[in-house]
């Protein structure tokens, strides 16, 4: 059964989220709670005979920019306001703000890549999208390493094709699965649902690009139920945009056509990771012509990589994203954190000395002093019961 890494991360890194913003970068703790959430998961699909295979995101692909900085701004709100309210004092309100600013970082996956190393868990790290490469292991049969369901949060895995998915599993392994091929060939709808009967896969990904998605944001005034209803209506993607090039009504931008025929093409061809091969390859075969549509550029599948590289990142040896080692990166960050730590020193050397100059000159500087120290010690005591309230809770 194949693993959303980076699903679980997200899950494990809200009890720990203040730790996680304000430690230094690439700095390793195994203890982190986000690790054994992630690991016990894992013996929890042991325990009961399941073979899990963990499956990380990779680097980023040129059509999902507008996404990512959308939630990098996000993020940095977030953490500014977090970093607001835990001056003061507010730890209840921090820890929210915290919780959405949290970042799941390639350094992350490393330090779980490597707990899965020692127990022996097979993983793997996806040259770019990780939905992409779940799907396509999906699609391979058994004996070449297929896998019989995938368990995630993100349904973009429908639209990739994978065909079974198991959603909001709990610690106990109950879930709610959603099976492609039962929803396609679905005759008996509940009234108020969508039906699924006259969709093919390729129907389905385009109704998701049509409806907006990380790839492409939707024309104003289409959601969900146009897009379906404009897809089951023509049962053609070219006829759909068609329709909607020529109706008044919608405004679709200079570039948008373009746009969804990449996006669509990413659903069906993006870049993942032959591990037969050890090798790039497509999540399908590439169909006749597509070289020529695209004049032979096909980064916004994912950029070509060199072998060597590529091994190395499904390895989980490279940071997918700046392409260094990760050996490397861990050396710099404990040079970093080593000169912080000096420089923390110092600094806090030379407080000492202003507070005994100012404490000759005034005797109540240090009655002060002492009464910020205790309101701060009540803080962290209070945000310690926090964090374990929220650990507990996660558990």
């Amino acid at each position: 059964v194949g693993i959303d890494a980076y699903s679980w991360l997200h899950k494990g890194a809200y009890s720990c989220s203040m730790e996680i913003c304000q430690r230094a970068p690439n700095t390793r703790n195994s203890k982190l709670p986000y690790l054994q959430y992630c690991m016990s998961r894992v013996n929890m699909l042991r325990y009961y005979s399941v073979i899990p295979v963990v499956v990380f995101d990779g680097g980023r692909l040129p059509s999902k920019a507008g996404t990512e900085e959308e939630r990098q701004r996000r993020r940095d709100a977030n953490l500014e306001q977090a970093r607001t309210k835990l001056s003061e004092g507010n730890i209840n309100d921090a820890i929210e703000f915290f919780q959405r600013a949290v970042e799941i970082t390639p350094f992350m996956a490393y330090e779980l890549i490597q707990i899965l190393k020692t127990e022996g868990v097979e993983f793997v790290v996806a040259p770019y999208e990780a939905d992409a490469q779940l799907a396509y292991l999906s699609m391979l049969d058994p004996e070449q390493g297929g896998l019989a369901a995938v368990i995630s949060e993100d349904s973009d895995l429908m639209a990739y094709g994978c065909n079974a998915v198991i959603y909001k599993m709990d610690q106990y392994g109950n879930g709610e699965e959603v099976v492609m091929s039962n929803v396609f060939n679905c005759t008996q709808v509940p009234a108020g649902e969508l039906s699924f009967r006259c969709f093919t896969q390729e129907l389905f990904a385009g109704m998701c690009v049509l409806a907006g998605c990380d790839f492409l944001s939707s024309i104003v005034g289409i959601g969900i139920k146009r897009a379906h209803s404009l897809v089951c209506k023509y049962k053609n993607l070219n006829r759909v945009i068609s329709v909607l090039q020529f109706d008044k009504k919608d405004r679709i931008p200079e570039d948008y056509v373009n746009s969804f025929k990449k996006a669509n093409a990413i659903f069906r061809y993006a870049r993942v990771y032959d591990a037969n091969m050890r090798r790039l390859s497509f999540l399908r075969p590439l169909p006749e012509q597509f070289l020529e549509v695209y004049e032979g550029n096909l980064d916004f599948l994912g950029s070509d990589l060199p072998p060597s590289m590529v091994i190395a990142i499904a390895e989980g040896r490279m940071d997918p994203i700046s392409m260094e080692a990760f050996d490397e990166l861990q050396e710099v960050a404990s040079l970093e954190h080593q000169l912080l730590s000096t420089n923390e020193r110092v600094a806090s050397r030379n407080r000492s000395r202003r507070l005994q100059t100012e404490n000759d000159s005034s005797p109540f500087i240090l009655v002060s002093q002492k009464a910020k120290n205790e309101v701060s010690f009540g803080a962290e005591e209070k945000g310690s019961q926090n964090l374990k309230h929220a650990s507990d809770k996660m558990q």
